[in-house]
């Protein structure tokens, strides 16, 4: 049986890696030794569903799980609603020695033996629990302004050291079968200071003073895996995961509902009637997209429906993330179909196929689009709308009606980042009878789990995800 210790790292990106990798000599020698780099995010990839599947092996039509996530906020309200088992409670149930640090979600009253958690902010608790206290990455959510960002990555930089070096203490003070640490600054560094490092971007300043922030964040994460790999026992496996990637926040967003409205797909509640009350409600589409935005009022608050005559239109925008995602989703009218008795298929294909040939500028501008039923299957698949799709990643999804079907983001000054499908997935040192599967795919989110169930010798099954190593073959001599 294993030792495994996985370092989860938010925000870790498999393009960033090869471009950084001459700069990261210990995540260059896990690349280099890894049979996996790249990993498949979730639809949509964002925190919740994303790392949901990482901890459970299932996709989040069987999880459950959607809840969107400001890129700052670190309390997830729902998170009691989290039911699917992760891999820490059932490698405790077999009676694992396991401690985790820090998950994104985690179901705080349990009595599992051998099992210690602790998430940021407070103490841990479990059996065998001494109380270490996991410091949180920031006081409270904020937007960092231009002039805040250097005492911003410094602020980042300090604590995100003081969870190391209490991870570190734990880790060693105890032989653990099992020992998970989730670390999340990198994610939050890229959010605010990618145009500050990328000279693609359209709002780079130029030469300045935080170009090589996000580099530096990768450099520190790169001592921190020396630092764990420095105390790791000689038998030991050592995985890093990362749930998503990172790349530019989107630099235009294209109101869905306004495209459906001129296919007659969606009715707004009173009409404009005239040009000069288009461009009013037009106004009036883009401040509010804009306040819901910035406004700190504006946190947590329901977000304005435009007016949409939810009786007559048969079909309306779902964000399935933030605004500056690409992926979203479009729900269907069933009820209102039925009474007008036209047929649910036929509306829901004229629809995929008007998004898959939506052009601007006679450029395409949608990657792809699906039904629900082709991206997933499970128990949660209705949390899904009917129609779900990614726009081209300088395309966000907007909700705006009457005004122009694109218009510049409006927000990308303040918040130039954003989630990415890349995750990451290295492993090195696994057990000399353990083979990896040659000819796999891209690993997803969901093979996680499995993975780490199947080097600790125990069931991985039933799960969406399918692990990655199997046991050698014994060869007989005849």
């Amino acid at each position: 049986m294993s030792q495994i210790l996985v370092l989860g790292i938010g925000g870790l990106d498999a393009d960033l890696l090869r471009v950084y990798g001459p700069s990261l000599p210990n995540l260059r020698r896990l690349m280099l030794e890894s049979p996996f780099l790249d990993l498949r995010s979730t639809i949509p990839p964002e925190p919740v569903p994303a790392w949901s599947s990482v901890y459970t092996g299932l996709n989040p039509a069987n999880h459950g799980m959607l809840t969107r996530m400001d890129c700052l906020e670190r309390v997830i309200p729902d998170a009691q609603n989290f039911q699917a088992e992760p891999f820490w409670e059932k490698a405790a149930r077999a009676g694992k020695h396991v401690c985790v640090f820090n998950p994104l979600l985690a179901r705080s009253e349990h009595t599992i033996k051998g099992l210690v958690v602790a998430n940021a902010g407070s103490a841990s608790h479990g059996a065998n629990s001494s109380n270490d206290a996991f410091p949180p990455l920031l006081d409270e959510p904020l937007i960092p302004t231009a002039s805040q960002l250097l005492s911003f990555c410094t602020g980042l930089r300090e604590r995100t050291e003081q969870q190391v070096a209490v991870a570190l203490e734990r880790f060693t003070r105890e032989s653990w079968d099992l020992f998970f640490v989730q670390l999340d600054a990198l994610d939050h560094i890229q959010h605010f200071l990618w145009r500050y490092s990328d000279p693609s971007d359209p709002m780079y300043p130029g030469k300045n003073e935080h170009a090589n922030s996000i580099l530096n964040f990768y450099r520190l994460f790169d001592q921190i895996v020396g630092r764990f790999r420095a105390v790791l026992p000689a038998e030991c496996v050592f995985a890093i995961v990362s749930s998503h990637g990172h790349e530019r926040r989107c630099t235009y967003r294209l109101h869905i509902n306004e495209w459906l409205r001129e296919q007659n797909f969606l009715t707004p509640e009173g009409q404009p009637a005239g040009q000069q009350d288009s461009r009013q409600q037009g106004w009036r589409t883009y401040l509010s997209d804009l306040c819901s935005s910035l406004l700190p009022w504006s946190k947590g608050k329901a977000k304005i429906n435009h007016s949409i005559d939810q009786q007559k239109s048969a079909a309306r925008l779902v964000e399935l993330a933030n605004s500056s995602s690409s992926c979203g989703g479009i729900s269907i009218n069933r009820a209102m179909l039925e009474r007008e008795g036209r047929n649910y298929e036929l509306v829901r294909e004229a629809i995929l196929t008007g998004l898959e040939q939506l052009n601007i500028k006679d450029t395409p501008v949608v990657n792809w689009v699906r039904t629900r039923e082709q991206c997933y299957q499970g128990k949660h698949l209705d949390l899904y709308p009917d129609i779900i799709f990614e726009l081209r990643s300088d395309f966000g999804v907007g909700r705006g009606l009457f005004g122009p079907l694109a218009v510049a983001d409006s927000t990308h000054r303040l918040v130039s980042g954003t989630h990415s499908s890349q995750g990451v997935f290295l492993i090195e040192n696994w057990p000399e009878d353990l083979e990896v599967y040659e000819d796999f795919l891209t690993p997803s989110v969901m093979d996680v789990a499995p993975t780490l169930l199947r080097l600790l010798e125990l069931p991985d099954s039933p799960l969406d995800g399918q692990a990655l190593v199997y046991p050698r073959p014994v060869r007989q001599l005849i």
